[in-house]
C-alpha cells in the first residue's frame, strides 16, 4: 500500500472555499443581525446591477492555477471603464454590525477575484469595491481599495500554499484508504444467494 500521489494530481476549490479556509478567524460565535435570505440577496444583487452602467460585466467565470490546486470561481461584477471590481453583499442591520471575522472574508474573496482577473487580462493594478446592499431598503455601503497585481497575487499564493498542504494531505489520505480497500479481500467464502445480482446492480448505478 501506498500513499504517495501521482504528479499530475489536481484539485479544484471555490474562491469562496479557498478563503473560508484561509481568511476566516474568530471564535465560533457567530451572532450577527439576521442574515439575509438567498432571494433577498438576489433582490439586492439585482437592484445593484441596474444602477450600474451598461458596459458592466456580471458573472465573470475565472479561474487561476498555483502548483497542484485549480481554483474558481464567479466575481460578481466588473466595470472595465473605471477598473474596479466589486463584490455585492446583501445584509440586514447596520454595515459597523458585521465582525471583524466575517468582514475579513468578505475582502479575501474579493482580493482572490482581484488576483485572477488581474492575472486574466493583464492589469497592472485594480479598483476593488466591497458593496454592502441592506436588504430592506436596498441602499449601498460601499467600501474600497486600490491594489497592485503584484500584491493581489502575493496575497493569492499565500492562501494557495495554505490550501494546498491541507489538499495534499487529504489527497494522499484518500489515495491510501483507496489503496487499502483495492487490497481487502472478499469477507466470505463465496456469495450468498442473490447477493451478487445485488451488489452487481449497487456497482452499476453507482458508476
Amino acid at each position: 500500500m501506498t500513499d504517495s500521489l501521482p504528479l499530475s494530481w489536481t484539485y479544484t476549490v471555490s474562491v469562496r472555499s479557498l478563503c473560508e479556509f484561509t481568511a476566516k478567524r474568530g471564535d465560533l460565535d457567530r451572532r450577527f443581525t439576521p442574515s439575509a435570505t438567498a432571494l433577498e440577496g438576489q433582490a439586492g444583487q439585482m437592484a445593484v446591477l441596474a444602477r450600474r452602467s451598461p458596459g458592466y460585466e456580471t458573472e465573470l467565470p475565472l479561474q487561476g492555477q498555483h502548483g497542484q490546486l485549480r481554483v474558481r470561481g464567479r466575481a460578481d461584477g466588473y466595470e472595465a471603464d473605471v477598473n474596479r471590481l466589486e463584490e455585492i453583499k446583501t445584509i440586514r442591520g447596520p454595515v459597523d454590525a458585521i465582525p471583524d471575522n466575517r468582514r475579513a472574508l468578505h475582502w479575501a474573496q474579493l482580493q482572490t477575484y482581484g488576483a485572477l482577473i488581474a492575472a486574466d487580462r493583464g492589469l497592472a493594478e485594480l479598483a476593488l469595491a466591497l458593496v454592502y446592499v441592506d436588504a430592506d431598503t436596498q441602499n449601498e455601503t460601499v467600501l474600497r481599495e486600490t491594489a497592485t497585481a503584484a500584491a493581489l497575487q502575493a496575497a493569492f499564493e499565500a492562501r494557495c500554499r495554505a490550501f494546498e498542504a491541507w489538499a495534499r494531505q487529504e489527497a494522499e489520505h484518500r489515495n491510501a484508504r483507496d489503496a487499502a480497500l483495492s487490497e481487502l479481500p472478499f469477507p466470505l467464502g463465496e456469495f450468498r444467494p442473490g447477493q451478487r445480482l445485488l451488489a452487481q446492480a449497487v456497482y452499476r448505478a453507482a458508476a
